[in-house]
């Protein structure tokens, strides 16, 4: 994008990393662990932005009124970061929930929340790993074992929570596609123009067009 002076496509670089992956080895496309990872790729960066604007522009009021968090400062860090932590991981489990059922059978609804707890954590284990690769000395070394025995712990933890972890039945292979191909034309569909695919917002939009045209036909004047 830099080189060509054109804006950056997230889709089209997550598409040739993908490539690269199945040009290397073309049989981990069928390993549940890629098709999860990819997935849940989408959902962070396609769905976590519009969910993170909508919580915080229509949710956002009522989460806020927290009493003594406005006097403590703390509104503008539960903007910033519970609540884009929370949009991001309910995007990305939007997209891995029918395969999760599928290869494991089993779905975990809290896992947005627990990830508002393990996201700092899993910070820390990133920084640390690079520092002890970057200076392998005993303090680094010792600093990022602990953060991914933190990390393995909190994981363990939170799977212990009565509730945390649903089994369900495996869903037939159809409905999964089918799950997918409605999430794949509600996220493109303005860019393939899928708009029969909407028949009550394009109904909704129409109504809406026709209601305004009546309200400034009764505005008029008569001459």
């Amino acid at each position: 994008g830099v080189l060509i002076r054109r804006r950056p496509s997230f889709l089209n670089s997550l598409s040739l990393a993908a490539l690269i992956i199945l040009v290397v080895n073309p049989g981990v496309l069928f390993i549940a662990g890629f098709q999860l990872s990819f997935l849940a790729v989408i959902g962070l960066a396609v769905l976590g932005p519009p969910l993170t604007r909508w919580m915080l522009t229509y949710a956002g009021d009522e989460l806020y009124h927290l009493g003594a968090w406005d006097s403590l400062g703390l509104r503008r860090a539960f903007n910033m970061g519970v609540v884009r932590a929370l949009a991001v991981s309910m995007g990305a489990l939007v997209l891995i929930l029918p395969l999760s059922a599928y290869y494991f059978r089993n779905i975990t609804f809290l896992a947005p929340l627990f990830n508002i707890v393990l996201f700092p954590v899993l910070w820390l284990v990133l920084v640390t790993g690079f520092a002890a690769a970057a200076i392998p000395l005993a303090p680094m070394l010792w600093a990022s074992r602990a953060s991914v025995s933190m990390l393995l712990a909190l994981a363990e933890v939170f799977s212990r929570i009565p509730g945390s972890v649903m089994y369900v039945p495996r869903p037939a292979w159809w409905w999964v596609l089918l799950y997918y191909a409605v999430c794949a034309a509600a996220i493109f569909h303005r860019r393939l123009r899928l708009r029969p695919v909407w028949p009550l917002a394009a109904l909704g939009r129409s109504e809406e067009r026709r209601g305004g045209k009546e309200g400034r036909s009764r505005g008029a004047p008569y001459h």
